[in-house]
């Protein structure tokens, strides 16, 4: 794991290792790289919901997920506008595919998302690209896997 930390415009690189106890006797450092990354990001997570930073790391924590279904509301009516499908990222833009289309494309910059308290899902409010800039509000449910 390598940190680069900087101070009064002075940059050094610092390596760091933690070795838990069961890696020391065996060997292996592997696992305790990974789980100082995952505390690292957490600690260091954005959560200013309107910084760009914050947005991104939404972003990553959406992507890859499976879609069952994607909502839309119309004149106060939930439509199911897609079934069977997958959030990915291309480049700085987040895509919506479902039912063989693009439901949705739109900058991560520009999106504001939101989990569902159960999990089950996504709200995904920003200018669609794919529509010409129209500003959409949609529900994308994940799939459940046991």
């Amino acid at each position: 794991m390598i940190l680069l930390l900087t101070k009064d415009g002075l940059s050094s690189i610092i390596k760091i290792r933690i070795l838990i106890p069961q890696e020391v006797a065996c060997g292996n450092s592997f696992r305790g790289d990974i789980m100082f990354k995952k505390l690292f990001e957490k600690l260091t997570k954005s959560k200013n919901p309107e910084s760009k930073r914050y947005r991104y790391d939404m972003a990553k924590q959406i992507c890859g997920h499976h879609v069952k279904y994607v909502t839309e509301k119309k004149d106060g009516v939930d439509e199911v506008i897609g079934r069977s499908g997958a959030l990915n990222i291309r480049g700085d833009e987040l895509l919506v595919f479902a039912s063989s289309d693009i439901l949705m494309r739109c900058r991560i910059e520009d999106m504001q998302a939101w989990e569902l308290l159960s999990k089950d899902g996504v709200v995904i409010t920003a200018p669609d690209l794919q529509r010409g800039g129209e500003e959409r509000t949609i529900i994308v449910y994940y799939v459940y896997y046991r």
